[in-house]
């Protein structure tokens, strides 16, 4: 349920460890998400083939973690706060339309 992704997105974020299925699934559960719509979900051919489309073009990316930014042509891992944020996004600007 897409009013419950807010909810599950904090938890996994500030779970600690790596993320893996069983994280997922107790912060989704957490979060009041139906687990067996959620796994017969993950089951569906479409949502596996995008999962793997998602991950392919962030490994191809050099994207391993989240946050993570891709600004103009440059990557940003991390969080990097708003101010930075909005530098950055600036940069790019510039540089993309030389009306610095």
């Amino acid at each position: 349920a897409p009013q419950k992704y807010l909810d599950f997105h904090k938890r996994m974020l500030t779970g600690r460890g790596s993320a893996d299925h069983a994280k997922a699934m107790e912060a989704a559960k957490a979060a009041g998400v139906d687990a067996k719509a959620l796994e017969t979900a993950l089951a569906d051919k479409e949502v596996a083939a995008t999962i793997d489309e998602v991950y392919g073009l962030a490994s191809s990316l050099g994207l391993s973690g989240t946050p993570s930014y891709v600004i103009g042509s440059q990557v940003v891992p991390g969080a990097i706060g708003l101010d930075r944020l909005q530098a950055r996004v600036a940069e790019a600007r510039c540089t993309l339309t030389k009306s610095c």
